[in-house]
């Protein structure tokens, strides 16, 4: 059964928001709304984890593969960026071997962001 909180921006189904729960990251919000420092709404990804500015996307190919969606998703990583932020994006192809791939990606943005697990996870 599909849990309510997973269920994200569009249709799409964010598998690596059970995931992260369970390797032990800090636990991501869903679709939560990041703000310009004048108070503007700015960019809403797919998960963040605000405390560490980490903003995760999940990419599918259906949504993700048009010339509009690609440059929509240029410019929300420049503005991501220009606003201290570091963006993970993450495929179904990282989601394989219950998203060790996705949990790397994300461990190590996390790390440069300052993050650091208190018991390193099997999925390191």
């Amino acid at each position: 059964m599909q849990r309510p909180d997973l269920v994200v921006g569009h249709r799409i189904t964010v598998p690596e928001r059970f995931i992260v729960d369970l390797a032990g990251l800090p636990e991501p919000r869903v679709n939560p709304v990041i703000r310009h420092p004048s108070g503007h709404p700015w960019f809403e990804p797919d998960l963040a984890i605000p405390e560490f500015r980490v903003s995760i996307q999940y990419e599918g190919e259906e949504l993700h593969s048009t010339p509009v969606s690609v440059r929509k998703d240029v410019r929300r990583s420049e503005i991501t960026e220009q606003l201290g932020w570091l963006e993970v994006r993450i495929t179904a192809d990282h989601m394989g071997d219950q998203g060790r791939r996705g949990i790397q990606r994300i461990q190590c943005v996390l790390v440069q962001q300052g993050w650091r697990p208190e018991n390193p996870t099997a999925h390191s």
